[in-house]
């Protein structure tokens, strides 16, 4: 799916065929704000699975490209096979365990991993890494802007409809001076809020149960 499908597809929406009051620059610096605010929404929609070497100590971060941390998998063997499952507790099970399970010796192998909401690029791992071993992790990831009309949206196609949503919000903007204009534009910032809404309650109906 390339920008200037979805482009094109909001231009039929905002009847502005021949580019006389929308330029393509202007559409497509909506659009790349339209993937980065999907993102916002529904971190999964650009989730990454990667191994992350760790930095010795308990305080992890994900890498350059990611802006929240989902979740931990699993250790890497030092060959690359899969190692031990990490499990996610909370900070007060920690603190039960240990009071000063933070400045515990550095092991090889991590058994649980806690998150801060606080800290959506951060999230701690029990026992310490003594640092350079890895974890296979999730990660939300920003979406790479498209520079071209030619250019590759960095979303999957189900997110074709809330990207020309909020193309069209933008362009009829929600500080216009036309009342037709405004009331435009809320109902597209509803449609696009509502289609990710759906879809995250679909995504819920259709995940795999255990029975």
């Amino acid at each position: 799916m390339q920008a200037s499908d979805i482009i094109a597809s909001a231009r039929i929406l905002l009847t502005d065929p021949d580019k006389v009051r929308w330029d393509d620059p202007t559409l497509l610096r909506w659009l790349n704000s339209g993937q980065r605010q999907i993102c916002a929404v529904r971190p999964d929609a650009k989730s990454v699975r990667a191994d992350l070497v760790l930095a010795a100590g308990v305080e992890q971060t994900v890498p350059a490209n990611g802006w929240k941390f989902l979740s931990a998998l699993h250790n890497v063997r030092s060959d690359g096979g899969r190692g031990r499952v990490i499990t996610l507790v909370s900070r007060d099970e920690l603190n039960a365990i240990d009071v000063s399970w933070p400045a515990a010796t550095g092991q090889a192998e991590q058994k649980h991993y806690t998150v801060d909401e606080d800290n959506p690029r951060m999230f701690e791992v029990w026992p310490p890494s003594v640092g350079g071993n890895k974890l296979r992790i999730n990660y939300a990831a920003l979406p790479v802007d498209c520079a071209a009309l030619s250019s590759d949206v960095d979303l999957s196609d189900v997110y074709e409809g809330p990207l020309v949503d909020w193309i069209c919000y933008r362009a009829y903007g929600p500080d216009s001076d036309d009342t037709q204009d405004a009331t435009r534009a809320a109902t597209h910032l509803s449609a696009f809020m509502t289609a990710l809404g759906v879809k995250s309650q679909s995504d819920a109906a259709t995940a795999p149960k255990r029975k």
